[in-house]
C-alpha cells in the first residue's frame, strides 16, 4: 500500500516537471525513472545508488521545478536504506521529516517509519510517528493498514481507548484487516470490562480461520470475570471439543477454577492439574487452588508439592498455606516436615487462633522428636489465655524434668514469674543434675553453685540430701576437712530414712568419705568408726548396689583404711582382721593389705609368717608398688633370723630387678653391712659407693659416708684413699657436710611448719650455696611441693623437671607424676605432659598409678594431635581391667578423632559407632554426629540422613550436637532438592542457638545459599508489566 501511495505522488510530480523539461535535464529525469523502476522491483540497493546520483546532479537556478523530484528521490533513497537495514536509513527519514513537516510530501516517510517501528515492536515510537500523519485522507487500504498498526501499538501498551479509536476506523471495512481489527477491538472492550460489546466483536470473527480458535478463550474469560461459573462450564466444555482450539490449557484453567468455585473439587482437579503440568510458572492463586483441591480430595502428597511452592509467602494466605501443608505432612506421617510447617505458621501474626494452634503443635512435635530446647522455647510463648496453655505447661514440665540441657532449663525456670510445686521440684532436680555434670567435668566451683541452687527448695528431700552430699564432698577435695565433716554430718541427718538414694551419694559412701576427713586430721578413732559404718552399710546393701565400683573398689579400700586406723592405734590383731578381709577380696589395694599384714606379723613376733606373706607378694605380685618394699622387708627379716644368704639374695634382687626403686639405696646399705660382717671389705666398699651413683638422700649419703670412713680408716687404715674418694663426689667434703645439713634444715623446718613462702626462700638459699649438695634432691622436691601448695605451678614444674633430669632417686617417680599433672592441668603444656606421663607409666609399679599414667598419656597425646601416642595408648586404656565405661569410651573416641583427622573414614566410623553405642555423654553425642558426617563425606546420603535422625533421638541431652546434625541435615535436604526442610532445619538453629556464634554463622551462610536456590527454582509467576504479551495471530 505504502509503495502505491509513493508512486501516485511521484507520478503527479513527473507530469508537471516533464512538460517543462528541456534537453539538458532529460538525462536526470531518466535516472529518476530508473530509480523508481528499481524501487518497485524491491531492488533497494540499485534504487539507493541511482537516486543518490540524481540528487547529486546540480540544478540550474532557473529550473526550480526539479525540487519536488529531488525530495521524492531523497525519500526513495532513505526508505531503501531503511529496508536494507542500514543504520542511516532511519536517521535520513527523520531528518527529511524534520526539514519538511508538515508538508504532505513527508507522509510516505512517516508511514514508512511508523510501520518500521511497529515491526521492531517499538510500539510507543510507532504510535507517535503514526500520529503525525492524516490517516483519514489516505487511500482506504493505506488507511486500514496504518490504523490497524497504530491501534495495535496502543493496545499492546494498554492504551485501550486510543486503540479502540484506531481499530474503529477500519473494523467495518472488509479487507485484510477486517477480522484483526474486530478481534482486537473486542479485546479492548474485554480489558475495559465492556463484556457485552466484546462478545459482539468476537462473534464477528467466528468465521475467520485465523481468529475463531482464539475467541473461546476470551469469551470463557468474560463469563469467568462476570462470575458466571455455570456459563463458563457450559461454554468451555463445548469449546474443548474443537481440536483446533487455541489457549486450551488456559480455558481448562478457567474451567477448573469455575468448578473450584462451586466446590466441585473432583471435577476441578483434572483441569487444574493439566494446566500445571503444561505451564512453567503459575500465579499464587493457581497454586493455592490446585493444592487445596488435592487436599480436599485427600491427595496429600500431590497437595504438598503445590503448597510448597507458596511456603515462603509472608501473608495471610501464606499462613493458611503452611497450615494446610503442615496438616498434609502430618497425615502422611512426615512429622519432621509437619513440624517445620507448623513452625512457619507459628511465626505469622495474621490469624491469631491459627498461630496459637500451630505454636502448640510445633512445640509438641519438637518435644516428641527430642528437640527439647526448641520445644520449651516455643511452648513458653503461649500465655495463660491460650486454650493450649495447660497442655503446653504439662509438656514443658515433662521436658524440664527429663531434659539434659540443664543450663537452659535452669534459666527458663528462673525466668518464670511463678512456680508450681512440681516446677520447684523440677528445679531442684535439674540443678542437682547440672551440678553433677559440672562436677564430673572437674568444674567444682560451678558445680557447688548449682548444688546450692538445688537446695533452694526442700520439696524433694532426696535431691536436697544429694546436693548436700556433693557439697560436702567438694569441701573434702579442697582440703577443708573440718568443714567437710560438718557438711557430711548435716547430710547424714538429711538422708536418714530416705530410700533409693544413688549409690554414689548414699550414706554409706558418705561415711567412707567422712572416714578420709578424719584420717587427714589424724583422728584415727573417728576415722575407724566412719570406715566401719561404711563397711557395714555396703554389706547390708550389697544386693541392691548397682555401681560395681562401690563393691569392687570402695568397699575393699574401706577395709584397708579401717585396718590402717587400727594399726595406727597399735590394735594389731584387730587391724589384721580387716587387712585379711581386703586380701580375700583381691580387689583394690589388697597387695598393700598383704604388706601391712606382713608388718603386723613381724610386730606380733611371727617372723616366719611374715616371711611367707612377703614371699607371696614377691612371687605373685612382682610388678606391684609394694614388691620392692616386700623385698626390703624380706631381707631385713632374714637378716634378723640370721639367714644371711637369703637376706643377701633378697637385697640383691631388689637392686637388680628394681633399678628405679627409691629403696635401692637402703638395700645397698644392707648389702654393704652384710659384706662388712663377712669381712669382705672390697665388696662392702663397692656396695656403699653404689649409693652415690643413685641420688642418695642426705641420710643415705651420711650412712654410706660413715660406713666408708670406718672401713677405710679404722679397718684398712687407708685415710688417703678415703679422702681422695670423697674429693671425687660433687657437693661432698669432709668439712662441708655439717654446713650443708644446717643450710638445708632452714627450708625443711619452714616446710614442716607450713610456712611455704619462707621454706622456698630457705631452699633457694641452700641450692644457691650447695647446687650439688647432699640434700639437693630433697631441696628441689620440697621447694616444688611448696610452690605447688602455693599454686605457683610454673616454678614447681621447674623443680620437678630438674628431679626428672637428675635421674632415679627417692623422689623420681613422684616428680614424674607431678610434672605430668602440672603440665596437663595448669601450664597446659601437653607435649611435656605426654612425655612425663609416658615416663611415669614406664617407672611406676603400682597398677592403679600405671593406669592413671596411660590415661594421662592418652589425653595429652590427643590434645597435641599425636597420632602415634593415641594409637599406642588408646587400646591400653580401653582394654585395661581398671578402665570404667567412661574411660573406655573416651579412649576409643580419641582414637576415632585422630582417624577422622587423617581421613581414615572407615576406621573412624567404626570407632565412633562403638562410642555412640556404649555410653551417652557429650563425646558419644559428637561421635554419633561424626558417623553421619563421615557417611555424608562418603556420599552415602541416605545412610547419613538415617544416622542423623538416629543420633538426634539419642542426643536429646546434648543440644549442641543436635544443632550440628540439623546443619548437616540441611546439606542432605539440599542434595535431595528438599529446600523446604533444608531451610526449616537452619532456621531452627538460628532461632534456638543464638548464644553460639559459630553455629549461627554457619547456619546463616547456608541459609543464603538456600535463598539463592529458592529463587532459581521459584515457579510463581512474576507480576506482569504494563505491556501486554499477546498470543500470536495471523492478522497482525
Amino acid at each position: 500500500m505504502r509503495t502505491l501511495l509513493i508512486i501516485c505522488f511521484l507520478s503527479f510530480m513527473i507530469s508537471y516537471n516533464y512538460a517543462q523539461e528541456n534537453a539538458i535535464d532529460k538525462d536526470r529525469l531518466e535516472k529518476y525513472k530508473l530509480g523508481q523502476i528499481f524501487f518497485d522491483a524491491q531492488l533497494y540497493g540499485p534504487t539507493r545508488f541511482i537516486t543518490n546520483e540524481h540528487i547529486r546532479q546540480s540544478i540550474p537556478p532557473t529550473q526550480d521545478q526539479f525540487d519536488n523530484l529531488i525530495n521524492d528521490a531523497t525519500v526513495l533513497s532513505a526508505i531503501s536504506g531503511l529496508r536494507l537495514d542500514l543504520s542511516s536509513g532511519e536517521n535520513e527519514l527523520l531528518s527529511f521529516i524534520g526539514l519538511k513537516y508538515p508538508d504532505p510530501i513527508t507522509t510516505p516517510a512517516i508511514l514508512e517509519l511508523g510501520s518500521y517501528y511497529y515491526n521492531q515492536k517499538w510500539y510507543k515510537k510507532s504510535t507517535e510517528m503514526y500520529a503525525m500523519a492524516d490517516l483519514d485522507n489516505l487511500p482506504e487500504l493505506d488507511m486500514s493498514e496504518a490504523s490497524f498498526k497504530k491501534g495495535y501499538s496502543h493496545f499492546v501498551n494498554k492504551e485501550f481507548a486510543e486503540a479502540k479509536a484506531d481499530f474503529g476506523r477500519t473494523k467495518e471495512i472488509k479487507n485484510i484487516y477486517y477480522y484483526a481489527s474486530n478481534y482486537y477491538y473486542g479485546l479492548c472492550d474485554y480489558f475495559k470490562g465492556n463484556y457485552a460489546d466484546a462478545v459482539q466483536s468476537f462473534q464477528k470473527v467466528n468465521s475467520s480461520d485465523v481468529y475463531k480458535s482464539f475467541v473461546p478463550y476470551y469469551i470463557t474469560q468474560i463469563y469467568f470475570a462476570q462470575n458466571q461459573p455455570e456459563k463458563v462450564i457450559s461454554y468451555a466444555e463445548q469449546s474443548l471439543r474443537d481440536p483446533e482450539l487455541r489457549n486450551r490449557k488456559e480455558i481448562r484453567l478457567l474451567l477448573g477454577q469455575s468448578y473450584f468455585k462451586r466446590k466441585e473439587y473432583e471435577k476441578a482437579l483434572p483441569h487444574l492439574e493439566y494446566y500445571e503440568a503444561n505451564t512453567d510458572k503459575l500465579t499464587i492463586e493457581e497454586f493455592y487452588q490446585l493444592g487445596f483441591a488435592q487436599y480436599q480430595l485427600e491427595k496429600y502428597e500431590s497437595a504438598i508439592k503445590n503448597f510448597r511452592e507458596l511456603n515462603l509467602l509472608d501473608s495471610k494466605l501464606g499462613q493458611l498455606v503452611n497450615y494446610y501443608l503442615a496438616d498434609c505432612y502430618y497425615r502422611t506421617g512426615d512429622l519432621v516436615s509437619a513440624r517445620a510447617a507448623f513452625r512457619k505458621v507459628s511465626l505469622m501474626d495474621y490469624e491469631q487462633s491459627m498461630k496459637e494452634e500451630a505454636t502448640f503443635n510445633y512445640g509438641k512435635l519438637s518435644a516428641e522428636a527430642g528437640f527439647e530446647r526448641e520445644a520449651i522455647n516455643t511452648l513458653v510463648k503461649l500465655d495463660k489465655d491460650s486454650p493450649y496453655h495447660k497442655q503446653s505447661q504439662d509438656i514443658i514440665t515433662d521436658l524440664l524434668e527429663n531434659t539434659g540441657d540443664f543450663a537452659s532449663a535452669i534459666q527458663i525456670i528462673e525466668g518464670l514469674p511463678s512456680l508450681t510445686d512440681r516446677l520447684k521440684i523440677t528445679y531442684q532436680n535439674v540443678a542437682l543434675k547440672y551440678g553433677m555434670q559440672l562436677y564430673n567435668a572437674g568444674e567444682t566451683d560451678n558445680a557447688n553453685k548449682n548444688f546450692e541452687k538445688s537446695k533452694k527448695y526442700k520439696l524433694n528431700k532426696s535431691s536436697y540430701a544429694q546436693a548436700s552430699f556433693w557439697m560436702a564432698q567438694i569441701l573434702n577435695e579442697k582440703g577443708e576437712f573440718k568443714k567437710s565433716i560438718k557438711a557430711f554430718d548435716e547430710y547424714f541427718d538429711l538422708s536418714n530414712g530416705l530410700e533409693n538414694l544413688p549409690d554414689e551419694s548414699s550414706p554409706n559412701v558418705g561415711h567412707y568419705a567422712q572416714g578420709y576427713n578424719y584420717l587427714e586430721l589424724k583422728d584415727y578413732k573417728n576415722a575407724e568408726k566412719s570406715f566401719k559404718n561404711a563397711i557395714v552399710g555396703f554389706n547390708i546393701k550389697r544386693n541392691s548396689i548397682k555401681n560395681n565400683d562401690i563393691l569392687n573398689k570402695v568397699l575393699p579400700d574401706a577395709l584397708v583404711r579401717t585396718g590402717d586406723c587400727l594399726f595406727k592405734s597399735n590394735q594389731y590383731q584387730d587391724a589384721m582382721v580387716f587387712y585379711e578381709q581386703a586380701i580375700a577380696k583381691k580387689q583394690g589395694g589388697y597387695v598393700y593389705a598383704m604388706y601391712q599384714k606382713a608388718m603386723i606379723e613381724g610386730l606380733l613376733g611371727e617372723p616366719y609368717e611374715k616371711v611367707l606373706t612377703l614371699l607371696d607378694i614377691k612371687k605373685d605380685h612382682p610388678s606391684s608398688e609394694y614388691a620392692d618394699d616386700a623385698l626390703l622387708q624380706l631381707g631385713d627379716t632374714y637378716f634378723e633370723l640370721e639367714n644371711v644368704d637369703n637376706a643377701y639374695a633378697s637385697f640383691t634382687e631388689l637392686v637388680t630387678n628394681y633399678k628405679n626403686s627409691p629403696l635401692k639405696n637402703a638395700a645397698y646399705l644392707k648389702l654393704g653391712l652384710i659384706a662388712y660382717n663377712k669381712g669382705d671389705m672390697t665388696a662392702a666398699i663397692k656396695q656403699y659407693k653404689s649409693i652415690f651413683d643413685n641420688n642418695p638422700s642426705s641420710k643415705e649419703a651420711e650412712s654410706a659416708m660413715l660406713s666408708l670412713q670406718e672401713i677405710y680408716i679404722n679397718d684398712l687404715g687407708q685415710s688417703d684413699e678415703y679422702i681422695a674418694y670423697v674429693g671425687t663426689l660433687p657437693g661432698y667434703s669432709l668439712t662441708g657436710m655439717a654446713a650443708d645439713s644446717l643450710a638445708y634444715m632452714v627450708g625443711d623446718l619452714r616446710y614442716n611448719d607450713g610456712e611455704y613462702d619462707k621454706a622456698i626462700l630457705g631452699f633457694d638459699n641452700y641450692l644457691s650455696k650447695y647446687p650439688n649438695g647432699a640434700n639437693r634432691i630433697k631441696a628441689h622436691y620440697y621447694r616444688a611441693e611448696s610452690n605447688t601448695i602455693l599454686k605457683k605451678y610454673s616454678a614447681a614444674l621447674e623443680d620437678y623437671e630438674k628431679l626428672v633430669k637428675l635421674g632415679v632417686s627417692e623422689y623420681y617417680v613422684q616428680a614424674l607424676k607431678k610434672a605430668a599433672l602440672i603440665s596437663y592441668n595448669h601450664t597446659q603444656s601437653f607435649d611435656k605432659a605426654y612425655k612425663y606421663y609416658d615416663l611415669y607409666y614406664n617407672n611406676t609399679k603400682d597398677e592403679a598409678e600405671k593406669y592413671q599414667a596411660i590415661l594421662g598419656a592418652l589425653r595429652s597425646g590427643f590434645r597435641v594431635g599425636n597420632a602415634e601416642a593415641v594409637k599406642k595408648y588408646s587400646p591400653l586404656v580401653s582394654n585395661h581391667p581398671q578402665s570404667n565405661i567412661d574411660d573406655k569410651s573416651s579412649a576409643i573416641y580419641y582414637l576415632g578423632k585422630i582417624q577422622y583427622k587423617n581421613s581414615e573414614w572407615d576406621a573412624a566410623k567404626s570407632s565412633f559407632t562403638k562410642v555412640g553405642d556404649m555410653i551417652n555423654n557429650n563425646q558419644a553425642a559428637e561421635s554419633r554426629f561424626l558417623v553421619a558426617d563421615i557417611l555424608f563425606k562418603q556420599n552415602k546420603i541416605e545412610d547419613a540422613e538415617n544416622q542423623c535422625n538416629a543420633a538426634n533421638e539419642k542426643n536429646t541431652l546434648y543440644p549442641y550436637w543436635i544443632a550440628k546434625s540439623l546443619i548437616l541435615m540441611s546439606d542432605i535436604y539440599v542434595l535431595n532438592k528438599d529446600l523446604f526442610n533444608a531451610r526449616a532445619a537452619l532456621e531452627a538453629v538460628v532461632e534456638n542457638f543464638a548464644d553460639d556464634k559459630e553455629l549461627i554463622s554457619t547456619a546463616t551462610a547456608k541459609l543464603k545459599t538456600i535463598e539463592t536456590l529458592e529463587q532459581q527454582n521459584n515457579r510463581i509467576k512474576a507480576p506482569g508489566t504494563n505491556q501486554l504479551e499477546m498470543q500470536p495471530s495471523g492478522g497482525k
